[in-house]
């Protein structure tokens, strides 16, 4: 029990400052507050709508049943539905998504030399 918990606390730390980077890199200094609260509050909604759906496909599954079966069935279906909507959301990101080479977005966050005289 505690090695998966090790590993997905990891990964979800691991993924959180990176997404929390990303989210925040190309942004002008003054809008990354803003960015990153908007950020944190779409992942909190995301996660307590999400679970919801799974717990409410769990229980659909298991109906009245209180066997090891039958609450196996409606966590395997839950896992499911996620993996479902993993796929589906690599799928929408993979596509809509910009690409923008490392280069272009240096160049974009670079300051503009000063033009006057020192």
């Amino acid at each position: 029990m505690i090695g998966p918990s090790i590993l997905g606390a990891v990964g979800i730390g691991g993924a959180m400052v990176v997404l929390g980077s990303a989210a925040t890199s190309s942004l002008p200094a003054h809008d990354a507050g803003v960015a990153s609260g908007v950020l944190n509050s779409s992942r909190q909604l995301g996660g307590t709508v999400g679970l919801a759906v799974l717990v409410s496909v769990s229980a659909h599954v298991t109906g009245t049943g209180t066997s090891a079966e039958a609450l196996g069935d409606g966590y395997r279906a839950a896992l499911g539905v996620a993996a479902i909507l993993l796929v589906a959301a690599a799928v929408v990101a993979a596509l809509v998504l910009p690409r923008a080479d490392r280069a272009t977005a240096a160049e974009t966050l670079a300051p503009e030399p000063a033009t006057g005289p020192a």
